[in-house]
């Protein structure tokens, strides 16, 4: 019986060691936007405020994101890949295709975007 117990309890060992079953990473509960971004004008780099909106898409998920100054948060904890549309009177809008926000093992990995707007020329 020992000969079969003890090759048994290894092969266990191995197995649960192999699947990460032995020690887990303790998740916080605070919430992380999946989508972090920074508008700034492409002529010389000053922030974007005035009218400012960005929205971001990941069909059928929609949403205009939200923040102060030049700054927008949005996907809390969404992973996904993302159209945005950003827009600003006196600027050209333009569209960021491809970000991509992933699931990591408690939250999500934010992506951190920043997009330059061209004035428009009169």
């Amino acid at each position: 019986m020992d000969r079969i117990q003890r090759p048994l309890t290894l092969i266990a060992c191995i197995l649960l060691a192999s699947c990460d079953l032995v020690e887990t990473t303790p998740c916080t509960t605070e919430l992380r936007f999946g989508l972090n971004v920074t508008v700034v004008s492409a002529a010389d780099g000053t922030p974007v405020i005035e009218g400012l909106e960005v929205t971001a898409r990941d069909e059928p998920y929609f949403e205009v994101l939200v923040g102060v100054d030049n700054q927008r948060q949005g996907a809390p904890e969404r992973a996904g890949i993302y159209t945005l549309n950003v827009s600003a009177p006196g600027f050209v809008g333009r569209t960021v295709n491809g970000v991509e926000v992933r699931r990591g093992q408690c939250h999500v990995t934010p992506a951190v975007v920043t997009v330059e707007l061209a004035p428009v020329v009169a």
